[in-house]
């Protein structure tokens, strides 16, 4: 009880103005949290006839320490609640449930296997704006289900993170638009075993004795599908080494190099950048025999994306340089990442 009593802390609103948002709700059946927009539950052979709340602030303060597998005793009073963990008791004041929402499911959802799921999220995610108050669409994660197979992506204009799951249709076609700080939730939920069911307006999680439950966003997305025909018209095509790619450019963003020159001769690729008058190169050997090519690139943008990616990706520049765009693809992923003209 101890470890579900603290996840539930992690999921409660914590400065809403509606007091029983900021608490755990606890039952003898089940605990319960949320806040405006997602709800945690989860189910256990509870004391008979609690049901409580108390502020997830203090109770998590209180449960540190504690071993995850500590049986918790919880016995109610008027106004307050005596948790009793081993040696340790504790008395908390109680507030009332009311205005705690409930996020209902309504329909019937469409499943992805969350170990599927895991690593799309988390590479769309990569590639979302933390805050674009110009174009808000730009810090949603879009899960698209159609015909031609299971998607996500993620873009904050100047680069577009694109995975196709290896999975079936799961019987259906949707479109839904998941905020970036909740795809990052339920890619850390997939991972711990939980699967996804989807529809327009929610996401639901379940896992063991668990459910997470969040709203969806409406949002006026660009077509990321034409995003895709970009590298059949590319002109420059060869194949690297992910890891030795990522080093290099990190190894210039560590120098404060914004952005990095890449040149693609017969056979190798060749990093440079400067800042303030520190210079970075470096050479790698790479699969090409083409003409020469160069394009400038924010490092960071590619180095974020290469970790997904296998140890030989197929990179694409193109169909024009400076400006690229550069593509970098490797099975499931596929990275677009704008050029910059300096």
């Amino acid at each position: 009880m101890k470890a579900q009593l603290a996840t539930l802390c992690g999921y409660a609103a914590r400065r809403s103005p509606i007091a029983a948002m900021n608490c755990v709700r606890i039952t003898e059946t089940w605990g319960y949290a949320c806040d405006a927009v997602s709800s945690m539950r989860t189910t256990w052979d509870g004391p008979k006839g609690v049901d409580v709340c108390v502020d997830a602030g203090l109770l998590q303060a209180q449960l540190t320490g504690i071993p995850d597998d500590q049986h918790i005793q919880v016995v109610p009073g008027q106004g307050f609640v005596h948790l009793h963990a081993g040696r340790r008791k504790l008395k908390l004041r109680t507030i009332p449930p009311d205005g705690m929402p409930e996020i209902l499911v309504k329909g019937e959802p469409l499943k992805l296997p969350g170990a599927d799921l895991e690593h799309a999220l988390k590479f769309a995610v990569d590639a979302c704006s933390s805050v674009n108050v110009a174009h808000p669409h730009f810090t949603n994660v879009v899960i698209d289900i159609g015909a031609d197979g299971v998607w996500t992506v993620g873009s904050d204009s100047y680069r577009m993170h694109i995975w196709k799951l290896d999975v079936p249709n799961p019987g259906g076609e949707l479109v839904c638009y998941v905020p970036r700080n909740l795809a990052k939730r339920v890619a850390d939920l997939c991972k711990q075993g939980a699967d996804v069911w989807l529809l327009k307006d929610r996401a639901i999680c379940r896992m063991k004795d668990m459910e997470f439950v969040c709203m969806l966003v409406g949002a006026a997305w660009p077509n990321w599908r034409s995003v895709m025909k970009v590298q059949n018209s590319a002109k420059v095509h060869f194949k690297a080494g992910a890891k030795q790619l990522a080093g290099a450019l990190i190894g210039a963003k560590q120098i404060g190099v914004k952005f990095a020159t890449l040149q693609v001769a017969n056979g190798e690729i060749k990093v440079t950048g400067d800042a303030n008058g520190d210079e970075f190169e470096q050479t790698l050997d790479i699969d090409y025999g083409g003409d020469a090519a160069k394009l400038n690139v924010n490092p960071s943008y590619v180095a974020d994306a290469l970790p997904h990616m296998d140890e030989m990706a197929d990179f694409s520049i193109g169909p024009s340089t400076p400006g690229g765009p550069l593509i970098i693809k490797s099975f499931e992923a596929t990275a677009v990442i704008q050029g910059a003209r300096i």
